[in-house]
């Protein structure tokens, strides 16, 4: 294996990163000597995060997203253990969701959508525009048939027709797309004007896929024209901006959601986002970069959030990752989650996760019927505990996943986890985390 390891600058600085193994703790520090000598820049230090004076923010959101802690996915319109939404009534919206802000994911039917509406419960339709199928469906109505718009496809480096990579996992014929074509951007900005002008019964949508583009060909084998000097990633960007102008145009309270991992260039074409996350996964420095990032964009009126995947847990004494439906793994992966999104003014989510399993569902009416929405202090740091308060409730979280660590409190407190009582020092488990009710 050590004859694989390059040992040369020039083979250093073309590759992104490198993956091998050692025989030893005295061989990595070698390698890692040798890779620092030759400048790879993984290898001389941690590079600069994103400058908070540079980023652009735009308008604020609407005021009725910015109050809030969590969101859901619209769930079926029936299930089992959730009232048939054809007929949901306000009190059935108080019970099952409490102050849940919205539902996104919205279903097609209008009817369904009235409904909701009228129980209270604002909701997003979605929309993808990185990637179309070849012809009308539900998820892609009238105006997007591609045998009227084959110039809408991407062609890749072999001037083929680009299968999108969740069409390649999932053997669908679903085409990415070539952002270059002004008929495409016009096209969804008129879609965006029928929608919220006609009776859409909406208060937004959710746009899937905000991210990096595969580059489009088909102006080198003349398949199409593109845009002069621009990239396909530059132009699906001019096409986000034209929707959110178009829904803003309709309404200054209708909202545009991205899928777009809470990334900061986008702050000025949409009101919140969303961050698909397993968050026990993830390091800390990651986690409370990220988090300030979206801190700093909630205080400049956006609206953050991550949705979390509680299926996916971690083991703390085998430090091993693992699925599972096992209900102390998801109160632990659902507690630290929650925690973490509102130590850093993130909207919470975990689609419908909790309500889909019939054991969990004592957990879903904890944790859904918990507010934590108002902030009675800024975000603290005491040694590696975070924490913060939000009235009657505090939220501690041990940032080191290995170590435990200790908070000093005045007071009594309950753990709503467990019903455990505390006074002065609490010991928080390594990547642990605890919501504490004040006892009286």
């Amino acid at each position: 294996r050590r004859k694989l390891i390059p040992r040369t600058s020039v083979i250093y600085h073309t590759i992104s990163f490198l993956l091998t193994a050692v025989d030893s703790l005295a061989q990595l520090e070698a390698l890692y000597q040798q890779a620092q000598a030759a400048g790879c820049p993984a290898a001389l230090g941690v590079e600069a995060g994103c400058p908070f004076e540079l980023i652009e923010y735009g308008q604020p959101a609407p005021e009725w997203l910015r109050h809030g802690d969590k969101y859901s996915n619209c769930p079926a319109v029936t299930s089992v253990n959730l009232p048939d939404l054809r007929y949901l009534t306000p009190e059935q919206r108080k019970e099952y969701w409490f102050n849940t802000l919205f539902f996104t994911h919205a279903v097609g039917d209008k009817a369904v959508r009235q409904a909701l509406r009228e129980a209270g419960m604002p909701c997003t339709l979605y929309y993808n525009w990185m990637e179309i199928y070849p012809k009308e469906s539900d998820d892609y109505p009238a105006g997007y048939h591609l045998l009227e718009h084959p110039e809408w496809i991407n062609i890749d480096e072999k001037g083929e027709k680009r299968i999108s990579g969740w069409g390649r996992a999932h053997n669908l014929e679903l085409y990415s797309t070539c952002m270059h074509q002004l008929s495409l951007h016009e096209r969804a900005a008129a879609q965006m004007r029928e929608l919220f002008t006609g009776d859409g019964q909406v208060n937004g949508i959710f746009i899937d896929n905000c991210s990096n583009l595969p580059e489009c060909f088909g102006d080198k084998f003349g398949v199409h024209s593109h845009q002069p000097g621009k990239d396909n990633h530059a132009m699906y960007m001019e096409l986000l901006k034209a929707v959110y102008a178009a829904v803003k145009a309709c309404g200054k309270d209708n909202i545009v959601m991205q899928n777009n991992n809470n990334n900061p260039a986008h702050w000025s074409f949409c009101d919140t986002s969303m961050a698909e996350e397993a968050v026990i996964f993830t390091d800390w420095e990651t986690l409370e970069y990220k988090g300030r990032l979206a801190a700093e964009a909630y205080r400049h009126g956006k609206v953050p959030s991550i949705l979390n995947y509680l299926q996916f847990s971690y083991n703390r004494d085998t430090r091993e990752y693992y699925s599972t439906d096992e209900f102390e793994a998801i109160e632990y992966n659902c507690t630290f989650s929650y925690v973490y999104a509102r130590l850093f003014d993130m909207l919470w989510s975990a689609w419908n996760y909790l309500y889909e399993q019939e054991h969990l569902m004592p957990l879903t009416q904890r944790y859904f019927r918990l507010d934590l929405s108002n902030p009675t202090s800024p975000l603290q740091q005491t040694g590696k505990v975070f924490h913060r308060d939000f009235g009657r409730y505090k939220l501690l979280l041990n940032s080191d996943r290995r170590h435990p660590a200790a908070l000093t409190v005045d007071g009594k407190w309950r753990n709503i986890n467990d019903d455990q009582v505390y006074a002065g020092e609490i010991e928080l488990e390594p990547y642990g985390a605890i919501i504490l009710e004040k006892v009286d």
